[in-house]
């Protein structure tokens, strides 16, 4: 624990927000009603973890360290986890092996550090993959099974990965990975008959469970990730590169790691089959389920098949703990300097300082009860917000590229949409006009579609008092009064 902390904890306040971190923190700053109620099928996932992140930055603060501690706190949770699930497994090294795996897995650092959901949904995923295991290796004993002992544990499998729904709907796809291994190892005799049923019961426990999570899912599913949604088709370069993200190991050593995983599993196999089945479809099955779900809507992202990546120490572990001492241990030093490798590229070489955070002295000067806030690109509104709340408590409005960028997230925003051919009526009376925009963009954009000419419009026969610029962002202040 206290290596992964290290680990995890590395430089933490040196890392600058990216925009979907961002978004997590414009939520945070709505009320409780807005954030529980307003927005409960607002975006893709359900709002846990926003309010997760809302309470703990309420009770330890908003700076970076402060806020980037709750998703270590969550993923250190990951460590005993694996440990019982080791343990259940196989007795020896295996526990060990695992978790000196797990504390440098590049996807549990990776995500134990993101203020996102994927930390929580991979520790309630991890501990409903604890339950199973403990139910399936139960079920093949000889023993009698105590009625009460297995009513709590499918109880409890049933709700972890219904609050793993709750928390980031991949979480369906692992739910069909479930069904589908219970239902092949019960065809091949690797698990008896009464799994299955006993199985059956519990998934109708998770569906009621998760009813005030689903409808909200299949509109998205059914809208929101549509034509319209940024994830590129799924075509084999793309795919490739998600795929290996999330495997970041270093080129020289990908070969010896695979066939390690592969050695770990057939070994698995020989011992605990009904267990490598269920890994195999897991590490295996999640990648290719979200790939054949991406042909209808796109959805092929590395992070949502993050956890298979962290899973698949488990049988990296048990094909070290099936060698002798010397491969054991060898084995064991060589994947972790390729976790080492990817570590040492991973973390900020220095303090991250956003772009945003350049603005602090001129925007000081903000009076959202007198002044004029104009944004060049509504997506930019989260950092800003998070940064210069004040900017969005009055007249606040925001374009968009070609008027069409919309997010799903849109109602949450605090300024108000302009479409740029109502530049010329948008009422500009004020002391102060402050205007942020982009001087150039990440994707090109054409004259046609930029935002360029409605500034222009608005801001025609105004001089500016002062101008700052910050990278690609600039920030141009006008005296309403004086022109």
């Amino acid at each position: 624990m206290a290596l992964a902390a290290a680990i995890l904890s590395f430089r933490l306040g040196w890392q600058d927000y990216w925009w979907d971190e961002h978004v997590t923190l414009m939520f945070t700053q709505s009320n409780w009603r807005e954030l529980m109620v307003d927005y409960w099928g607002l975006d893709t996932h359900r709002p846990v973890y926003y309010g997760l992140q809302k309470a703990w930055n309420s009770l330890f603060g908003t700076g970076v360290t402060n806020v980037r501690t709750l998703p270590v706190v969550v993923t250190l949770l990951l460590i005993p986890i694996f440990y019982l699930i080791a343990r259940r497994i196989r007795r020896g090294p295996l526990a060990i092996l695992t978790v000196l795996l797990l504390t440098s897995a590049p996807m549990f650092v990776d995500q134990g550090r993101e203020i996102r959901m994927y930390c929580l949904l991979n520790l309630a995923l991890s501990v409903a993959l604890l339950l199973a295991i403990i139910l399936a290796t139960e079920a093949r004993q000889d023993e009698p099974q105590s009625r009460g002992r297995m009513l709590a544990l499918w109880s409890g499998f049933a709700a972890s990965m219904a609050f793993a729904f709750y928390v980031q709907a991949v979480a369906a796809f692992v739910a069909l990975l479930f069904a589908l291994w219970i239902l092949v190892a019960v065809i091949f005799g690797l698990l008896p008959l009464r799994f299955l049923l006993q199985a059956l019961a519990a998934s109708l426990l998770y569906i009621i469970l998760i009813i005030p999570a689903l409808l909200p899912f299949l509109g998205h599913f059914g809208g929101t990730l549509g034509g319209t949604f940024w994830v590129p088709e799924p075509t084999a370069s793309y795919v490739y590169g998600q795929t290996a993200a999330a495997y970041p190991y270093p080129k020289w050593t990908k070969p010896i790691i695979g066939l390690l995983l592969l050695w770990g599993l057939w070994s698995a196999g020989r011992r605990v089959p009904q267990i490598a089945l269920l890994l195999a479809l897991l590490i295996f099955g999640l990648p290719i389920l979200v790939y054949l779900i991406s042909f209808a809507k796109p959805i092929y992202m590395t992070r949502v098949i993050a956890w298979a990546s962290i899973v698949s120490v488990l049988p990296l572990a048990y094909g070290l703990a099936a060698f002798g001492p010397v491969l054991r241990w060898g084995g064991l030093a060589f994947v972790v300097a390729a976790q080492m490798i990817w570590l040492a590229g991973f973390y900020p070489s220095e303090p991250e300082r956003s772009p945003f955070a350049a603005f602090a002295e001129p925007l000081a000067d903000f009076d959202p009860q007198t002044d004029i806030f104009v944004l060049g690109s509504q997506i930019r509104e989260p950092p800003l917000r998070w940064y210069y709340p004040h900017l969005f408590e009055g007249a606040s409005y925001a374009f968009l590229n070609g008027d069409s960028q919309h997010n799903v997230i849109d109602p949450a925003f605090r300024s108000n949409f302009v479409m740029r051919s109502e530049a010329s009526a948008l009422n500009i009376d004020g002391d102060q006009l402050f205007v942020f925009w982009e001087t150039e963009f990440e994707i090109p954009v054409s004259d046609e579609d930029s935002v360029t000419k409605a500034l222009q419009t608005i801001t025609k026969d105004l001089n500016p008092v002062q101008t700052f610029t910050e990278g690609r962002y600039r920030l141009d202040v006008y005296d309403l009064e004086s022109d």
